[in-house]
Protein backbone atom coordinates (compact mmCIF):
# COMPACT_ATOMS: atom_id res chain seq x y z
CA UNK A 1 0.00 0.00 0.00
CA UNK A 2 2.78 2.44 0.89
CA UNK A 3 4.57 1.67 -2.36
CA UNK A 4 1.35 2.26 -4.33
CA UNK A 5 0.88 5.63 -2.64
CA UNK A 6 4.42 6.68 -3.48
CA UNK A 7 4.19 5.46 -7.06
CA UNK A 8 0.89 7.30 -7.58
CA UNK A 9 2.62 10.69 -7.13
CA UNK A 10 -0.58 11.81 -5.38
CA UNK A 11 1.09 12.00 -1.97
CA UNK A 12 4.47 13.47 -1.19
CA UNK A 13 5.00 11.96 2.23
CA UNK A 14 3.92 9.15 4.56
CA UNK A 15 2.93 9.54 8.20
CA UNK A 16 3.28 6.63 10.63
CA UNK A 17 1.91 6.23 14.15
CA UNK A 18 4.58 4.07 15.83
CA UNK A 19 2.93 3.78 19.27
CA UNK A 20 6.51 3.60 20.61
CA UNK A 21 7.12 0.46 18.53
CA UNK A 22 9.46 1.88 15.92
CA UNK A 23 10.72 -1.42 14.52
CA UNK A 24 7.67 -2.00 12.28
CA UNK A 25 8.04 1.46 10.75
CA UNK A 26 11.76 0.90 10.19
CA UNK A 27 11.07 -2.37 8.40
CA UNK A 28 8.53 -0.68 6.10
CA UNK A 29 10.93 2.16 5.28
CA UNK A 30 13.71 -0.35 4.60
CA UNK A 31 11.49 -2.34 2.23
CA UNK A 32 10.55 0.87 0.43
CA UNK A 33 14.28 1.66 0.04
CA UNK A 34 13.70 5.00 1.73
CA UNK A 35 16.40 4.34 4.35
CA UNK A 36 19.48 2.16 4.49
CA UNK A 37 18.92 -1.26 6.12
CA UNK A 38 19.66 -1.17 9.85
CA UNK A 39 21.31 -4.17 11.49
CA UNK A 40 19.56 -5.60 14.53
CA UNK A 41 22.26 -4.37 16.91
CA UNK A 42 23.30 -1.16 15.18
CA UNK A 43 23.46 2.24 16.83
CA UNK A 44 22.51 5.09 14.52
CA UNK A 45 25.49 7.44 14.35
CA UNK A 46 27.68 5.19 16.49
CA UNK A 47 29.19 1.74 16.76
CA UNK A 48 27.42 -1.60 16.90
CA UNK A 49 26.50 -2.98 20.33
CA UNK A 50 25.01 -6.32 21.39
CA UNK A 51 21.57 -4.76 21.85
CA UNK A 52 19.53 -2.69 19.43
CA UNK A 53 19.65 1.01 20.06
CA UNK A 54 16.50 3.09 20.38
CA UNK A 55 16.22 5.60 17.55
CA UNK A 56 15.00 8.37 19.87
CA UNK A 57 17.45 11.31 19.68
CA UNK A 58 17.68 11.59 23.47
CA UNK A 59 19.22 8.10 23.61
CA UNK A 60 21.74 8.65 20.81
CA UNK A 61 24.75 8.32 23.12
CA UNK A 62 23.43 5.47 25.24
CA UNK A 63 26.05 2.71 25.38
CA UNK A 64 25.35 0.67 28.53
CA UNK A 65 22.34 -1.34 29.70
CA UNK A 66 21.68 -3.87 32.47
CA UNK A 67 21.46 -7.43 31.16
CA UNK A 68 18.15 -8.12 32.92
CA UNK A 69 16.01 -6.57 30.15
CA UNK A 70 17.87 -8.42 27.40
CA UNK A 71 14.63 -10.11 26.34
CA UNK A 72 12.26 -7.22 27.20
CA UNK A 73 13.85 -4.25 25.50
CA UNK A 74 10.62 -2.26 25.07
CA UNK A 75 9.95 -2.49 28.78
CA UNK A 76 13.41 -1.13 29.56
CA UNK A 77 12.97 1.76 27.16
CA UNK A 78 9.58 2.55 28.69
CA UNK A 79 10.86 2.47 32.28
CA UNK A 80 13.81 4.74 31.47
CA UNK A 81 11.98 7.11 29.11
CA UNK A 82 11.99 9.98 31.62
CA UNK A 83 15.74 9.92 32.20
CA UNK A 84 17.50 13.15 31.29
CA UNK A 85 20.74 11.35 30.44
CA UNK A 86 21.64 7.79 29.54
CA UNK A 87 24.73 5.84 30.58
CA UNK A 88 27.62 6.37 28.19
CA UNK A 89 31.06 4.92 28.94
CA UNK A 90 30.40 4.19 32.62
CA UNK A 91 27.11 3.11 34.19
CA UNK A 92 27.59 5.27 37.27
CA UNK A 93 28.43 8.52 35.47
CA UNK A 94 25.03 9.45 34.12
CA UNK A 95 22.57 7.00 35.60
CA UNK A 96 19.18 8.45 36.41
CA UNK A 97 18.28 8.15 40.10
CA UNK A 98 15.39 5.74 39.59
CA UNK A 99 13.61 3.46 37.18
CA UNK A 100 10.06 4.38 36.25
CA UNK A 101 7.20 2.77 38.12
CA UNK A 102 5.57 -0.28 36.62
CA UNK A 103 2.35 1.56 35.79
CA UNK A 104 1.48 -0.36 32.63
CA UNK A 105 -1.82 -2.09 32.07
CA UNK A 106 -1.74 -5.88 32.13
CA UNK A 107 -1.94 -6.23 28.34
CA UNK A 108 1.01 -3.85 27.89
CA UNK A 109 3.05 -5.58 30.56
CA UNK A 110 2.39 -8.99 29.02
CA UNK A 111 2.56 -7.58 25.47
CA UNK A 112 -0.25 -10.01 24.56
CA UNK A 113 -4.04 -9.90 24.78
CA UNK A 114 -5.63 -12.41 27.19
CA UNK A 115 -6.80 -14.53 24.25
CA UNK A 116 -3.40 -14.47 22.59
CA UNK A 117 -1.67 -15.22 25.91
CA UNK A 118 -3.89 -18.27 26.34
CA UNK A 119 -3.22 -19.43 22.78
CA UNK A 120 0.53 -19.09 23.30
CA UNK A 121 1.07 -20.32 26.84
CA UNK A 122 -2.07 -22.14 27.81
CA UNK A 123 -3.18 -22.26 31.43
CA UNK A 124 -0.46 -23.93 33.55
CA UNK A 125 -1.88 -25.85 36.49
CA UNK A 126 1.35 -26.67 38.34
CA UNK A 127 5.00 -25.72 38.77
CA UNK A 128 5.82 -28.60 36.44
CA UNK A 129 3.59 -27.08 33.76
CA UNK A 130 5.54 -23.82 34.05
CA UNK A 131 8.78 -25.74 33.69
CA UNK A 132 7.48 -27.51 30.59
CA UNK A 133 6.53 -24.15 29.11
CA UNK A 134 10.11 -22.89 29.46
CA UNK A 135 11.49 -26.13 28.02
CA UNK A 136 9.22 -25.72 24.97
CA UNK A 137 10.57 -22.21 24.54
CA UNK A 138 14.17 -23.42 24.76
CA UNK A 139 13.39 -26.05 22.12
CA UNK A 140 12.03 -23.26 19.89
CA UNK A 141 8.52 -24.72 19.97
CA UNK A 142 7.36 -21.43 21.53
CA UNK A 143 8.41 -18.06 20.13
CA UNK A 144 7.88 -16.05 23.31
CA UNK A 145 7.22 -16.24 27.04
CA UNK A 146 5.63 -13.69 29.36
CA UNK A 147 9.14 -12.50 30.27
CA UNK A 148 10.73 -12.93 26.81
CA UNK A 149 9.30 -10.95 23.91
CA UNK A 150 10.99 -12.96 21.17
CA UNK A 151 12.33 -16.43 20.36
CA UNK A 152 15.44 -17.96 21.87
CA UNK A 153 18.59 -16.51 20.28
CA UNK A 154 21.28 -18.31 18.30
CA UNK A 155 23.82 -17.35 20.94
CA UNK A 156 22.10 -19.68 23.42
CA UNK A 157 22.52 -22.80 21.27
CA UNK A 158 25.77 -23.92 22.91
CA UNK A 159 24.19 -24.03 26.39
CA UNK A 160 20.56 -24.86 25.57
CA UNK A 161 20.83 -28.52 26.64
CA UNK A 162 22.15 -27.44 30.04
CA UNK A 163 19.31 -24.93 30.38
CA UNK A 164 16.71 -27.59 29.57
CA UNK A 165 18.21 -29.89 32.20
CA UNK A 166 18.01 -27.14 34.83
CA UNK A 167 14.34 -26.50 34.09
CA UNK A 168 13.52 -30.17 34.34
CA UNK A 169 15.08 -30.21 37.81
CA UNK A 170 13.16 -27.22 39.13
CA UNK A 171 15.25 -24.17 38.23
CA UNK A 172 13.16 -22.06 35.84
CA UNK A 173 15.62 -20.16 33.68
CA UNK A 174 14.85 -16.57 32.67
CA UNK A 175 17.93 -15.25 30.90
CA UNK A 176 21.45 -16.41 30.11
CA UNK A 177 24.58 -15.87 28.08
CA UNK A 178 27.59 -18.14 27.50
CA UNK A 179 31.17 -17.13 28.21
CA UNK A 180 33.26 -15.74 25.34
CA UNK A 181 37.00 -15.26 25.22
CA UNK A 182 38.51 -13.18 22.42
CA UNK A 183 35.87 -13.83 19.76
CA UNK A 184 36.31 -11.76 16.59
CA UNK A 185 33.93 -8.83 16.38
CA UNK A 186 32.72 -9.93 12.93
CA UNK A 187 31.52 -13.32 14.21
CA UNK A 188 28.06 -13.96 12.74
CA UNK A 189 26.51 -15.02 16.06
CA UNK A 190 28.45 -13.29 18.82
CA UNK A 191 30.18 -10.41 17.05
CA UNK A 192 29.46 -6.73 17.58
CA UNK A 193 31.29 -3.41 17.43
CA UNK A 194 33.84 -2.03 14.94
CA UNK A 195 35.74 -4.38 12.66
CA UNK A 196 39.05 -6.01 13.61
CA UNK A 197 38.07 -6.13 17.27
CA UNK A 198 37.52 -8.84 19.85
CA UNK A 199 34.58 -9.39 22.18
CA UNK A 200 34.32 -11.08 25.57
CA UNK A 201 31.54 -12.29 27.86
CA UNK A 202 31.24 -13.61 31.38
CA UNK A 203 28.78 -16.45 31.67
CA UNK A 204 25.49 -15.23 33.11
CA UNK A 205 22.54 -17.24 34.35
CA UNK A 206 19.21 -15.94 35.70
CA UNK A 207 16.58 -18.27 37.10
CA UNK A 208 13.92 -18.93 39.73
CA UNK A 209 14.91 -21.19 42.62
CA UNK A 210 12.51 -22.78 45.14
CA UNK A 211 12.98 -21.60 48.72
CA UNK A 212 13.50 -25.17 49.94
CA UNK A 213 16.64 -25.71 47.86
CA UNK A 214 17.99 -22.15 47.92
CA UNK A 215 20.25 -22.83 50.97
CA UNK A 216 21.78 -25.79 49.10
CA UNK A 217 22.47 -23.54 46.13
CA UNK A 218 24.24 -20.95 48.31
CA UNK A 219 26.28 -23.68 49.93
CA UNK A 220 27.33 -24.98 46.52
CA UNK A 221 28.38 -21.48 45.41
CA UNK A 222 30.39 -20.94 48.59
CA UNK A 223 32.18 -24.27 48.20
CA UNK A 224 33.04 -23.42 44.61
CA UNK A 225 34.44 -20.02 45.57
CA UNK A 226 36.45 -21.46 48.47
CA UNK A 227 38.51 -23.43 45.97
CA UNK A 228 39.92 -20.14 44.68
CA UNK A 229 40.99 -18.82 48.08
CA UNK A 230 39.53 -16.33 50.53
CA UNK A 231 40.05 -13.28 48.32
CA UNK A 232 38.46 -14.83 45.25
CA UNK A 233 34.77 -14.95 44.33
CA UNK A 234 34.65 -16.32 40.83
CA UNK A 235 30.89 -16.74 41.20
CA UNK A 236 28.96 -13.65 42.27
CA UNK A 237 25.21 -13.64 42.73
CA UNK A 238 22.11 -11.63 43.56
CA UNK A 239 18.96 -13.29 44.86
CA UNK A 240 15.74 -11.61 46.00
CA UNK A 241 12.24 -12.78 46.79
CA UNK A 242 8.94 -11.05 46.04
CA UNK A 243 9.24 -8.93 49.19
CA UNK A 244 12.74 -7.71 48.36
CA UNK A 245 14.77 -9.77 50.83
CA UNK A 246 18.23 -9.80 49.29
CA UNK A 247 21.05 -12.33 49.39
CA UNK A 248 24.32 -11.46 47.65
CA UNK A 249 28.07 -11.90 47.94
CA UNK A 250 28.79 -8.62 46.12
CA UNK A 251 29.69 -5.25 47.59
CA UNK A 252 27.12 -2.47 47.90
CA UNK A 253 28.19 -0.43 44.86
CA UNK A 254 29.56 -3.21 42.65
CA UNK A 255 28.97 -2.77 38.92
CA UNK A 256 29.97 -5.88 37.01
CA UNK A 257 30.59 -5.62 33.26
CA UNK A 258 29.53 -8.97 31.78
CA UNK A 259 30.09 -8.04 28.13
CA UNK A 260 32.96 -5.99 26.76
CA UNK A 261 34.90 -5.42 23.57
CA UNK A 262 38.40 -4.34 22.56
CA UNK A 263 38.78 -2.52 19.24
CA UNK A 264 41.61 -0.77 17.37
CA UNK A 265 41.94 2.87 18.41
CA UNK A 266 38.96 2.68 20.77
CA UNK A 267 38.41 2.64 24.50
CA UNK A 268 37.22 -0.67 25.90
CA UNK A 269 33.44 -0.80 25.51
CA UNK A 270 31.33 -2.37 28.27
CA UNK A 271 27.74 -2.39 26.97
CA UNK A 272 26.15 -4.88 29.38
CA UNK A 273 26.34 -4.83 33.18
CA UNK A 274 24.93 -6.43 36.33
CA UNK A 275 24.31 -4.33 39.44
CA UNK A 276 21.96 -4.14 42.42
CA UNK A 277 19.71 -1.14 41.69
CA UNK A 278 18.66 -2.36 38.27
CA UNK A 279 18.30 -5.92 39.57
CA UNK A 280 15.75 -4.73 42.13
CA UNK A 281 13.86 -2.81 39.45
CA UNK A 282 13.82 -5.95 37.30
CA UNK A 283 12.78 -8.12 40.25
CA UNK A 284 9.74 -5.90 40.85
CA UNK A 285 8.80 -6.12 37.18
CA UNK A 286 9.06 -9.91 37.03
CA UNK A 287 6.88 -10.53 40.09
CA UNK A 288 4.38 -7.94 38.86
CA UNK A 289 4.38 -9.70 35.50
CA UNK A 290 3.50 -13.01 37.15
CA UNK A 291 0.66 -11.33 39.03
CA UNK A 292 -0.69 -9.73 35.85
CA UNK A 293 -0.51 -12.98 33.91
CA UNK A 294 -2.41 -14.72 36.69
CA UNK A 295 -5.21 -12.16 36.58
CA UNK A 296 -5.96 -11.70 32.85
CA UNK A 297 -7.70 -15.00 32.12
CA UNK A 298 -11.38 -15.65 32.53
CA UNK A 299 -13.64 -18.47 31.41
CA UNK A 300 -14.88 -16.52 28.37
CA UNK A 301 -11.63 -16.11 26.42
CA UNK A 302 -12.07 -19.39 24.56
CA UNK A 303 -15.14 -19.91 22.42
CA UNK A 304 -15.14 -23.69 22.75
CA UNK A 305 -15.29 -23.52 26.56
CA UNK A 306 -12.07 -25.48 26.97
CA UNK A 307 -11.02 -23.13 29.74
CA UNK A 308 -13.13 -23.71 32.85
CA UNK A 309 -13.44 -21.52 35.91
CA UNK A 310 -11.77 -24.23 37.97
CA UNK A 311 -8.78 -24.16 35.62
CA UNK A 312 -8.49 -20.39 35.85
CA UNK A 313 -8.68 -20.60 39.63
CA UNK A 314 -5.95 -23.25 39.77
CA UNK A 315 -3.82 -21.28 37.32
CA UNK A 316 -4.05 -18.13 39.45
CA UNK A 317 -3.29 -20.16 42.57
CA UNK A 318 -0.26 -21.74 40.87
CA UNK A 319 1.23 -18.38 39.87
CA UNK A 320 0.58 -16.89 43.30
CA UNK A 321 2.24 -19.87 44.96
CA UNK A 322 5.12 -19.68 42.52
CA UNK A 323 5.70 -16.01 43.36
CA UNK A 324 5.62 -16.82 47.08
CA UNK A 325 7.84 -19.90 46.94
CA UNK A 326 10.42 -19.04 44.28
CA UNK A 327 13.35 -16.63 44.56
CA UNK A 328 14.72 -14.72 41.57
CA UNK A 329 18.47 -15.36 41.28
CA UNK A 330 21.32 -14.51 38.96
CA UNK A 331 24.89 -15.79 38.93
CA UNK A 332 27.94 -14.47 37.07
CA UNK A 333 31.05 -16.57 36.53
CA UNK A 334 33.75 -13.90 36.58
CA UNK A 335 36.34 -16.31 35.21
CA UNK A 336 35.40 -15.75 31.58
CA UNK A 337 37.94 -18.31 30.31
CA UNK A 338 36.03 -21.13 32.02
CA UNK A 339 34.09 -23.65 29.98
CA UNK A 340 30.33 -23.05 30.22
CA UNK A 341 29.87 -26.37 32.01
CA UNK A 342 31.68 -25.00 35.09
CA UNK A 343 28.83 -22.77 36.22
CA UNK A 344 26.23 -25.45 35.58
CA UNK A 345 28.22 -27.88 37.73
CA UNK A 346 27.14 -26.15 40.94
CA UNK A 347 23.60 -27.45 40.32
CA UNK A 348 24.65 -31.09 39.88
CA UNK A 349 23.42 -32.41 43.22
CA UNK A 350 20.41 -30.12 43.66
CA UNK A 351 16.84 -30.81 42.58
CA UNK A 352 13.51 -29.46 43.77
CA UNK A 353 11.08 -31.97 45.24
CA UNK A 354 8.32 -30.09 43.37
CA UNK A 355 9.58 -31.44 40.02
Amino acid sequence: MCQKLIDSKVVSHLHFYTMNLERATIMILENLNLIEPVKDHEIIGGVDLPWRKSLHPSRSKESIRPIFWQNRKYSYISRTSTWDEFPNGRWGDSRSPAFGDIDLFAADLLRQSPKRAFDLWGCPQSFKDLSNLVVSYLKNDLKSLPWSDGPIGEDTAIIVDKLISLNQRGFLTMNSQPSLNCVKSNDKVYGWGPKNGYVFQKQYLEFFCHRDIFPKLLESIEKFNEKGGESCSFLTYYAADKNGELNTNTKEDDINAVTWGVFPGEEILQPTIVEKTSFFAWKDEVYRLLAEWGSVYDSHITSDETLKKSQVKEFTHTLNEFADQFILCNIVNNNFVDDDSVLFSIFDDIQSSEF
